[in-house]
């Protein structure tokens, strides 16, 4: 699957989150009803199973909140962080007891140091591949050491705009595990494995890796 690359300054993340702003509501709903939650939350459990009891974590592009109450649940505490406002505001109308955050996560307002675990479920996949390193380097610097990233990516080569299945731009960077593995030299890969199948059309892999 390949992706034309489009290089519209820093325009990219703007405009993907004002989609968000607007399809806030359809796309929780979407999302519950297409994507595979029971898989989902095995990832989660997953990635708690690698941590020390009560971990602090950062749901980073946590959308409408759904995967920070469930860590919550879990004995995390977690904090969801995004940037769309549309999406903050659902996340704390139905996740009143949890703690979010409208940031960007490429300048989080966290100190360093902060969390044991970094999970980025479906959200770094939407920054351009010329700003990976800006998001590298942050989740570097609030992560513990030897703290966890654990996050998923859409599979393929290239970067782009889709307008499907709401008609609105959404900006998508798609990777091979070599190629975030090449470039995410700050981590040291510890475990993947692919989505048993698609979500709306678009084959996923999940990445655990651990900070140098």
């Amino acid at each position: 699957m390949g992706r034309d690359k489009e290089n519209r300054g820093g325009s990219e993340i703007l405009t993907t989150i004002s989609t968000y702003d607007r399809i806030a509501d359809d796309f929780r709903k979407h999302t519950l009803d297409e994507g595979d939650r029971d898989y989902q939350e095995a990832l989660l459990r997953r990635t708690m199973d690698m941590l020390c009891p009560s971990p602090r974590i950062l749901d980073l592009g946590c959308g409408d909140g759904r995967d920070t109450s469930f860590l919550n649940s879990l004995g995390a505490d977690a904090t969801g962080l995004d940037l769309s406002h549309s999406m903050i505001r659902l996340a704390r109308k139905n996740y009143p007891d949890c703690t979010f955050v409208l940031g960007d996560m490429r300048r989080t307002p966290f100190h360093d140091d902060t969390f044991h675990c970094v999970w980025a479920s479906a959200s770094v996949i939407h920054i351009p591949k010329r700003e990976l390193s800006m998001v590298e380097r942050e989740i570097h610097r609030v992560l513990r050491p030897e703290g966890i990233l654990s996050f998923s990516f859409k599979e393929g080569t290239g970067e782009g705009y889709q307008n499907d299945p709401y008609n609105e731009p959404r900006y998508y960077s798609y990777y091979t595990l070599h190629e975030l593995e090449q470039r995410l030299s700050s981590f040291r890969s510890l475990s993947h494995e692919t989505y048993p199948g698609e979500i709306m059309g678009n084959r996923f892999t999940h990445c655990w890796l651990r900070a140098l």
